[in-house]
């Protein structure tokens, strides 16, 4: 004896029994997955009196300044710029243990509004706080610890700094050293 199989029947049996075996529900809210730091042995400090493994000139292009003085480096690089008569304040800060869960708790407390993202491949955030002129941090999980920059336009409730961190962010998460 011989059986006959209808192709249309062979597909709506399959498509059943592969919508009854693939389907079912699941509890719980959904969330990204966390990245593991990308670098975990590089270290970030501080080399050559530079700011963020960044040269003043790398600074002053980044954040588009007629003018660098770099007024301390060590546990953090300071630097004041100006663009036309406006003065930006720029501060560079690598906690070789720090967390960046207790950085974003910090600024949490400070009454910083938090943006979180994700910056060449390594968790941050942004932290915008305008007390005394627009200001902002990025700050990222990088290496041991965690690093951030600070810009802050002296004087100015407008503008976005945090564009301006975000660079400096960048530049020197891509830096080779």
């Amino acid at each position: 004896m011989r059986w006959r199989v209808n192709p249309i029947a062979v597909v709506a049996v399959t498509a059943v029994v592969t919508v009854a075996g693939c389907s079912q529900t699941v509890s719980g809210t959904a969330r990204r997955g966390q990245l593991a730091v990308p670098d975990p042995n590089r270290s970030y400090g501080y080399v050559d009196d530079r700011g963020g493994l960044l040269v003043d000139g790398s600074i002053q292009q980044t954040v588009g300044a007629d003018h660098i003085v770099q007024s301390h480096s060590g546990a953090a690089c300071q630097s004041v710029l100006s663009r036309g008569s406006a003065m930006v304040d720029v501060t560079f800060s690598w906690y070789e243990n720090g967390s960046l869960d207790r950085e974003r708790v910090l600024a949490t407390e400070r009454g910083a509004t938090i943006t979180e993202k994700v910056v060449e491949r390594h968790q941050a955030f942004l932290a915008r706080r305008d007390t005394t002129g627009a200001a902002c941090s990025a700050t990222a999980a990088a290496g041991t610890g965690v690093l951030s920059w600070w810009v802050q336009y002296r004087g100015q409730r407008s503008g976005d700094p945090c564009t301006d961190a975000e660079k400096l962010l960048t530049a020197t998460l891509q830096s080779d050293m």
